[in-house]
């Protein structure tokens, strides 16, 4: 008899359940399984916080920049400086301003999908404070941009006031 054929059932028997374990060893990641799912999540928890890391504090840089320029058309406003190009960057901070608003809207819907409840809860620490933050800063700028700046246009109602918060933001991520 060849080595490779099984004398017996016992033998025959211990073939097939080496067989399933090298199945186990090598499983599909194409599909939804746990192995798909936790590849996300390294890298939700890998790359994508660097790069969102990174994306948090140029959006602190761009708010000083954003409230320097503000308080230079202010200042034309009232008389106080001369600078007949002052608004030559407004259009330019707003498209940035919705660009910086779109990534952190994909960011916060990218880790929803992946975490599902475990964002907002875990057994392990209980309520995730941090991503609560991250969700209302990101939910009340969205309402800030798309909602109230448009329906105020005077912008007499505004949630500027949080945009700075997000620095905290980047110290979690540190």
């Amino acid at each position: 008899p060849s080595s490779s054929a099984p004398v017996n059932a016992e033998q025959s028997s211990m073939q097939a359940a080496s067989s399933r374990t090298k199945k186990k060893k090598f499983p599909i990641t194409g599909g939804a399984g746990a192995d798909t799912r936790s590849a996300l999540q390294k890298f939700i928890e890998g790359p994508f916080d660097k790069i969102s890391g990174l994306a948090i504090s140029f959006h602190v840089v761009f708010v000083f920049l954003a409230l320097q320029h503000d308080g230079h058309a202010q200042g034309v406003e009232m008389g106080y400086i001369v600078d007949p190009d002052y608004t030559r960057l407004h259009h330019e901070l707003e498209v940035v301003k919705h660009l910086f608003n779109a990534y952190f809207l994909v960011e916060l819907a990218v880790r929803m999908v992946v975490c599902r409840c475990r964002f907002f809860y875990t057994p392990e620490n209980g309520v995730e404070n941090f991503n609560l933050f991250d969700a209302f800063l990101v939910i009340s700028t969205s309402v800030d941009l798309y909602i109230l700046e448009p329906a105020t246009n005077a912008g007499m109602i505004s949630l500027d006031v949080m945009r700075p918060f997000r620095f905290l933001r980047l110290m979690r991520t540190i």
